[in-house]
């Protein structure tokens, strides 16, 4: 036996020992990998001894890559994890997340996801949310700071904005012209439609800008927040950043 073979055997069962699903890749040259890292969150909340940690890789389409879980027993946050994965186990060209959730009761109380390259051993600490059931977790206004990368312009009216508003609507202003729409988001997945609005005029930079954050908001597919910061992806591209303006 290669000493490579007799390594993806320890690692398979030291997965099964902690509890972990590790897809097997049928290449005999398999990378094993891990991922390590604390899960916690800023909420002043015990999490009762049931609660269970999940933290999983899987492709946007969520194919699943590996898995790993486990009871907290009644210890309280920060939570240390270990996920072990072989590298092969995902398709090149592919797209993936790495999720992390904390379960209680069979329903989800804290959880996030961010974009995942699996090319080896990783260090990840996730601050979890809570679900983001009836849009509390983004409720209110955010100020756009960059689209696809690039600092936004301004008009003498203001900065770019969204707002989400109760019962899934979304409101916002261009920097030339105003919508009114609709949302609907559930943990990390979102979906904007920006819907009619006004037909005000400006120059052509700030048109084309117009134009680029209106399809940035029908082409979202996952949200991120940081602190007072917000982002929007799609798949695992972030393709605008907005603040809240009261940080500004």
């Amino acid at each position: 036996m290669t000493s490579r073979n007799l390594l993806l055997k320890i690692l398979i069962i030291v997965s099964a020992a902690f509890g972990a699903v590790l897809i097997h890749a049928s290449s005999a040259h398999a990378s094993p990998a891990q991922v390590r890292g604390t899960v916690t969150y800023r909420e002043r909340i015990a999490l009762s001894s049931s609660a269970v940690v999940l933290v999983r890789i899987e492709s946007t389409g969520r194919s699943l890559v590996a898995e790993t879980r486990f009871t907290t027993g009644g210890k309280q946050v920060p939570l240390p994890y270990l996920l072990q994965y072989l590298t092969e186990a995902a398709s090149s060209g592919d797209k993936y997340v790495i999720r992390a959730s904390i379960i209680e009761n069979g329903r989800t109380s804290f959880s996030s996801e961010m974009p995942f390259t699996p090319n080896g051993s990783k260090i990840i600490n996730f601050v979890l949310n809570r679900p983001n059931q009836n849009g509390q977790i983004l409720r209110g206004e955010w100020q756009l700071f960059t689209l696809n990368g690039k600092p936004v312009q301004s008009t003498g009216t203001g900065a770019p904005y969204i707002a989400f508003l109760a019962n899934g609507k979304l409101i916002g202003d261009t920097g030339v012209n105003r919508f009114s729409g609709t949302y609907t988001s559930s943990e990390n997945r979102i979906t904007l439609n920006p819907g009619a609005t006004t037909l005000k005029g400006g120059t052509p930079a700030m048109m084309t800008q117009e134009s680029t954050f209106l399809d940035v908001l029908k082409s979202a597919t996952n949200w991120q927040m940081n602190g007072v910061y917000l982002k929007l992806l799609n798949g695992s591209r972030v393709t605008a950043r907005f603040i809240h303006p009261r940080q500004l």
